[in-house]
Order: structure tokens, then C-alpha cells, then sequence
């Protein structure tokens, strides 16, 4: 997500996957296509329980399942 504010022509805060997901699940669909990268940003804010938007200093609690889907047979 992002702080409201961050552009410009936005004004409005809109909350991330993250965010919305808080209290029940997210359901992540093609997970062997994510990068490391992003698999590494979805470890981090498994383990801490927090995201920070964009634009802003502040954490956001967030507890929430993933349910991961994939396309292939592993």
C-alpha cells in the first residue's frame, strides 16, 4: 500500500494485498513464477507481522494465512 499523499494525484491511502488479507487469508496463485525477491518480501512480513507502506515511516500490524497455488507438480 501506500500513504495517501505519496503522489501528487493521490490522495487517497489504498491499502496493500497485505493489509486486505489481515485476519484471514491470501491466496497467492503461481507462486514457482515469484521471484527470490519477492519470496523474500513475503517471508520478511510473515515473520514480522508488519508492512510499511510507501511514503510512510509508520508499521502496520497485519496476521493473515497465505495459501499458496502453483501451476506445475513440484
Amino acid at each position: 500500500g501506500q500513504a495517501g499523499g505519496y503522489y501528487d494525484f493521490d490522495r487517497d491511502r489504498k491499502p496493500s494485498a497485505f493489509e486486505r488479507a489481515h485476519g484471514g487469508d491470501l491466496v497467492i496463485h503461481g507462486t514457482q513464477n515469484l521471484s527470490v525477491i519477492d519470496q523474500l518480501r513475503i517471508l520478511r512480513v510473515l515473520k514480522e507481522k508488519k508492512v510499511y507502506s510507501r511514503g510512510s515511516e509508520h508499521p502496520i500490524d497485519v496476521n493473515f494465512r497465505i495459501i499458496s497455488l502453483a501451476d506445475e507438480t513440484f
